[in-house]
C-alpha cells in the first residue's frame, strides 16, 4: 500500500522491450516523490527458448536481474487464475515495445481491468485508429501524454507524471473508453 507498482505483463522478449524496461527502472525506487516498484509478470516464451539468439537474450536479462535492486520483482510465468491480482494491484502498465510483431494479449488484458498504461512511441501507429483518436479526445489527453520516446529518460519522466493523480485518472478514463 505505500508503494505505486508499475506493471510488465508478458513473455520475456527483445520485441517487447522487457530489458530496456529493467534497466530504465535499476536504482530507480523513487519516482517524483513516490515509492515505487517494478513488478515484471512474466517468463521465458515457450515457443523461443531452445533458439539460440534467444538464449542468449535470457542470459542477459538475467544478468541484468542479478543486479536488481529491491524495487524490482520478477515472477516468471504467471498462472491463469493468478493474472487478475497482478492488474488489480497495478497503478501502471508500461509497455516498453520495440515493435508491435502480434495481437497483444497483455493490452487486452490493462483495458479489461481499465488500468491507465503507458506505451513507446515505437506503437504510436495505434492512433492512426479512430477508436483511439476519439479516447485520446474523451479523456483529455494528448500523444505525449501516451507514448514515450524509447530512452530511458523520457520513460522515467512519463512513468513519474502518470502516477500522480489527476493524470493517473486521465489515464484510466482513456483506458476504459477504448475497451
Amino acid at each position: 500500500t505505500d508503494e505505486q507498482v508499475v506493471l510488465y505483463f508478458g513473455y520475456l522478449a527483445w520485441y517487447k522491450g522487457v530489458d530496456f524496461l529493467i534497466k530504465a527502472f535499476l536504482g530507480k525506487n523513487i519516482i517524483n516523490g513516490k515509492k515505487v516498484k517494478l513488478i515484471v509478470a512474466g517468463g521465458p516464451s515457450f515457443t523461443q527458448e531452445k533458439k539460440p539468439h534467444y538464449q542468449k537474450f535470457i542470459m542477459g536479462i538475467t544478468q541484468i536481474m542479478n543486479k536488481m535492486p529491491i524495487n524490482i520483482e520478477v515472477t516468471g510465468f504467471v498462472d491463469e487464475k493468478d493474472i487478475p491480482a497482478y492488474f488489480i494491484a497495478s497503478d501502471l502498465v508500461v509497455f516498453p515495445y520495440r515493435a508491435f510483431i502480434s495481437s497483444s494479449g497483455p493490452l487486452s488484458f490493462t483495458l479489461a481491468y481499465n488500468k491507465p498504461f503507458l506505451l513507446s512511441e515505437r506503437l504510436s501507429n495505434i492512433l492512426e485508429s479512430d477508436d483511439v483518436k476519439r479516447s485520446l479526445r474523451l479523456s483529455g489527453l494528448k500523444k505525449d501524454d501516451l507514448f514515450f520516446k524509447f530512452n530511458h529518460n523520457d520513460l522515467m519522466d512519463k512513468v513519474g507524471k502518470s502516477l500522480v493523480t489527476s493524470q493517473n485518472k486521465k489515464l484510466s478514463k482513456f483506458s476504459r473508453a477504448l475497451a
